[in-house]
């Protein structure tokens, strides 16, 4: 298993809010993952903000790892989201409906930890299936 399989199946699907704590490094630099309430996540609190508002949101949200490659320090990971907009936490009411959206991460990895990570989530799509 990947450092970012493992990420996705610990914080996102198995909610294991204890698990961004040992994996989020303090140095680590997030580059393209937008907060829910506006700006961008940079830091350790600003993505448990995320986290905890995109669950609510969607309090089944499903991340599938669809394919990983990893060359040298750096691992790719494309993913498939899934859930149900039945909670709050977004900047719009609850819809009740469905979403399925993609995503790629890109980890630098150092001494087994993402110190730097891009992320591209289509989050877009996202939003017009709930409108």
């Amino acid at each position: 298993m990947t450092i970012l399989e493992h990420w996705f199946e610990e914080v996102w699907n198995k909610r294991n809010v204890d698990a961004i704590d040992k994996l989020w490094v303090p140095e680590k630099i997030v580059h393209g993952l937008p907060a829910t309430h506006g700006g961008n996540v940079e830091t350790k609190a600003a993505f448990k903000t995320f986290h905890t508002n995109f669950c609510s949101a969607f309090p089944n949200l499903r991340i599938h790892v669809e394919d990983t490659v990893t060359e040298g320090d750096k691992t790719v990971a494309r993913v498939v989201v899934t859930g149900t907009h039945t909670g709050h936490g977004l900047r719009i009411a609850p819809t009740g409906k469905p979403v399925r959206f993609a995503g790629i991460c890109m980890a630098l990895v150092k001494d087994g930890h993402v110190v730097e990570s891009w992320n591209s989530f289509d989050f877009l799509s996202m939003y017009d299936q709930l409108a």
